[in-house]
């Protein structure tokens, strides 16, 4: 059988490179031997590590697979008569096999046989998570924040990350403040010194893995954080007044005209569910009989159609340019030309709003309804004109209905905020 000595070799440039790249300080390695195919298995005084060459050309990389000795309960090596393999067991499953395997040839079986039985002699039983959470080989434990080893994977961690760059374990929490990476269990956080408010990093709906800065989640659409009313800034809990436009959070009031951002925010919204809906659907190409005459009624209501759009168009680049006037006039000529269009009434609503002129935008707002009783635009805008007038009642009924015909939409949330801000109307 082979000593202890025997078991410690030099690895081929490229593995023992890439893996002093992952030492920790002071961290010794106790055994190292090269198996076959450019993939190696070493025990160091605080990890088991599977290193393989991926085979990627010239220049050598190498997948590393390290687990603190904590999450190890064993090794055993098999042989056969042309090679074997040597397998760590864990105490959680893997999903790749070769992730906790080396193989190894017929002639060096003796040493790696020699290696299972030393983890099989000197590991403890498996510890219990509390006990797990004081020890010194699990990941992150150091004097200095976040350096350590990943707790899943055995990565080397560096200092002040939030992730593990090899599985993508998260190892510190997110400050919702700034984003900055914060010890779990901290009052304030280290990087703004406020108080502590944890970012979760999983969209609420799907599960997939968000950032801080998104508002939106990009696999489900699902709205992630509350944003100013007036000006789109996303909401921080503690906060009094928005910090980019000075509107007070959670007052009883709600101005969507003391500035364009809110209307502006609200075309936007519109804009991204109605260019599939207002696009003429193509024309199928039919070659009429020889007795049939011309359908110029068709071409007349695609020309009318298009025409309207260039208005619509018109009026949507005016607004945004503050001219709201001009932009009314071409709103009204975009309905004229194509009243049976919901997007063109909500667009002249909204106009009229924006001017103060509630009679008229009522009118838009109804037959906008009318045509498409689901347009969310519609319903919000409306609602933020009875909520102005003070008729919460109103504004209520009408954005209750955006709960109830989409719930998950971002408009959704925009409703939500806006009756817990006006106490629940």
């Amino acid at each position: 059988m082979a000593s202890l000595a025997d078991l410690k070799h030099e690895l081929p440039m490229g593995l023992q490179n890439d893996l002093g790249k992952q030492m920790l300080p002071g961290e010794a390695t106790i055994i190292s031997l090269p198996g076959s195919f450019g993939e190696a298995f070493v025990v160091t005084d605080r990890r088991a590590i599977i290193i393989r060459d991926r085979g990627a050309g010239l220049n050598t990389v190498c997948d590393i697979f390290g687990y603190p000795l904590a999450k190890v309960t064993g090794a055993a090596a098999i042989s056969s008569g042309v090679g074997g393999y040597i397998e760590l067991n864990l105490t959680e499953p893997v999903t790749e096999q070769d992730s906790v395997r080396v193989y190894f040839p017929s002639y060096e079986s003796d040493k790696f046989k020699a290696a299972a039985d030393y983890l099989a002699g000197t590991l403890k039983p498996p510890e219990s998570d509390a006990e797990a959470a004081q020890s010194p080989r699990v990941a992150g434990i150091s004097s200095q924040f976040g350096a350590g080893t990943c707790s899943k994977c055995g990565a080397k961690i560096e200092q002040g990350v939030a992730f593990c760059q090899q599985c993508g374990a998260q190892i510190s929490a997110i400050c919702a403040g700034c984003g900055g990476a914060t010890p779990f269990g901290s009052a304030y956080c280290c990087n703004c010194g406020v108080a502590m408010l944890e970012f979760p990093p999983q969209c609420p709906t799907c599960g997939k893995r968000v950032r801080f800065w998104m508002i939106f989640c990009p696999d489900c659409g699902t709205y992630l954080h509350p944003q100013c009313m007036e000006c789109g800034t996303r909401i921080q809990p503690e906060w009094k007044y928005c910090a980019s436009c000075g509107r007070r959070i959670g007052s009883d009031q709600i101005n969507p005209r003391s500035t364009q951002a809110s209307m502006r925010r609200l075309q936007q919204l519109k804009e991204t569910r109605r260019t599939s809906q207002d696009e003429p659907e193509a024309q199928p190409v039919v070659t009429p009989a020889p007795a049939a005459a011309p359908a110029p009624a068709v071409t007349s209501s695609l020309t009318s159609n298009s025409a309207a759009e260039e208005h619509n168009a018109k009026g949507r680049e005016l607004f945004d340019n503050d001219d709201i006037e001009a932009a009314i006039s071409e709103f009204e000529i975009a309905v004229s030309l194509d009243p049976g269009n919901a997007s063109y009434h909500s667009n002249l609503a909204v106009a009229y709003d924006e001017l103060e002129r509630d009679d008229e935008a009522l009118v838009e707002y109804n037959k906008a309804l009318s045509i498409d009783p689901n347009d969310l635009t519609a319903l919000l805008s409306l609602g933020y004109m009875y909520s102005e007038k003070a008729e919460f009642e109103k504004a209520k009924e009408v954005w209750d209905r955006v709960l109830e015909i989409a719930p998950q939409s971002a408009e959704a949330q925009e409703v939500r905020d806006n009756l817990r801000h006006q106490g629940e109307l």
